[in-house]
């Protein structure tokens, strides 16, 4: 995903006239003379090395609140408003960048009509990265990475993570190598570095190890004050400017995500933070792996999952998308074991949500049996009755009930019901 600053937009959508605008009369206002001056610096620069024949040519239009463009590619030049905080954010986010787009022809700010203005004029086909977004550059040295470390091509260190010993562990050993270098409680956005570096942050974060709920009620109590003087306003903005961005919809879509659980968190309802944790997959992974083979029994696995950091990880869409990954794994050589599944219908009990109790238990039911059968058929007979207390049909459960005290009755003893 490129920076938004150097995205061109998409065509606008139908617009809701029942919807104020976003910008005030003042801040249109002085977009006229914002293109005017890009459409003019332009043309000039053009005139002035030979290129006169293509000023005729150059278009401008407005891409977001505090930012215009005008172009003739490879040419292009957008003028910031400085005094716009949106256009303040984009050229300053701009500067501390270690690369650019292209060849650059003129970088400064100015005077417009009484008010600065930043200006960045460059070519687009000059830097390789012209052809590639910076972001879609990255994912793709990603892949490869990922390729290579499966492959391990020699020379290239590969990590052998071991399943056995205390599962905790595990699952940390797991994760450690899509851990973020900066977690967002780490960061102070009181001023507009620290709102650059959150979303610096927030962008990288998208391709590496998911946001947590203990990391949003961290960096939501670090920064309370700022998220109430118009910070969480900002990001919001933000989610909804990247949808009339080329490429933007995915961006958009994950600050919209992290806005939603900043706002509950801000609001005193943490219980509503809904979204998925990574670690709870892979503690439930190596837990899973480690029930398969009987190096762990069920109970130990159980109290693991119910100390507080885990459980407050628990939430649906977690449970889903954990489920997901189950279904993604299914014949091939990747496949987690049936207990990885019996372990998020555990989940689903520990935070009574019937919903996924329903979905987890009708995969079960259907599923290969698993070492312990004791387990299962204690694991299932408490999602029977979160069901049946609910209203839910347990129709499934107890055909695969009768059939798990008929195949193991000599291993499964009436007190185990």
């Amino acid at each position: 995903m490129p920076f938004p600053w150097f995205g061109k937009r998409k065509d606008k959508p139908p617009t809701d006239s029942r919807k104020p605008p976003i910008d005030s009369r003042s801040k249109k206002d002085f977009q006229e003379p914002m293109l005017r001056y890009a459409e003019q610096r332009l043309i000039a620069w053009l005139t002035s090395k030979g290129g006169s024949d293509l000023a005729s040519k150059v278009s401008s239009y407005v891409i977001e609140e505090g930012r215009v463009c005008a172009e003739i590619l490879p040419y292009r030049i957008y003028v910031y408003d400085l005094g716009s905080f949106l256009g303040q954010f984009g050229y300053e986010a701009l500067e501390r960048r270690h690369d650019a787009p292209g060849d650059v022809f003129e970088h400064k700010k100015t005077e417009l009509e009484g008010k600065t203005v930043g200006i960045f004029m460059y070519r687009v086909q000059g830097f390789p990265l012209d052809a590639i977004s910076l972001g879609q550059k990255q994912a793709q040295q990603e892949r490869q990475r990922q390729e290579e470390t499966r492959n391990g091509p020699e020379g290239l260190k590969v990590t052998t993570i071991r399943l056995e010993g205390d599962p905790e562990r595990v699952a940390e050993d797991l994760i450690r190598d899509s851990l973020p270098k900066t977690q967002l409680n780490e960061i102070d956005i009181s001023d507009q570095a620290g709102l650059a570096r959150l979303f610096a942050c927030l962008m990288l974060r998208r391709n590496q190890a998911s946001l947590e709920k203990d990391e949003i009620l961290s960096f939501v109590e670090r920064n309370r004050k700022p998220l109430k003087s118009g910070a969480l306003d900002l990001l919001k903005k933000l989610a909804e400017a990247g949808t009339h961005v080329e490429g933007g919809e995915g961006l958009s879509r994950f600050l919209e995500y992290f806005s939603t659980a900043v706002s509950a968190a801000l609001e005193g309802r943490p219980q509503d933070i809904d979204i998925k944790s990574d670690r709870l997959l892979w503690l439930l992974y190596a837990l899973g792996q480690q029930l398969s083979v009987g190096s762990i029994d069920y109970a130990r696995a159980a109290a693991i999952l119910q100390k507080p950091q885990h459980r407050d990880r628990i939430s649906r869409l977690s449970l889903i998308f954990m489920l997901k990954d189950y279904a993604e794994s299914l014949d091939t050589p990747s496949q987690a074991p049936v207990e990885y599944v019996l372990l998020i219908l555990e989940c689903a009990l520990i935070s009574r949500d019937v919903s996924s109790v329903a979905a987890t238990s009708a995969i079960l039911s259907k599923s290969p049996a698993p070492r312990d059968p004791a387990s299962f058929v204690d694991v299932m007979g408490r999602a029977r009755e979160i069901l049946a207390s609910s209203g839910r049909k347990t129709s499934e459960i107890d055909e695969c009930l009768e059939r798990y005290q008929g195949r193991f009755r000599r291993e499964i003893v009436d007190d185990d019901f």
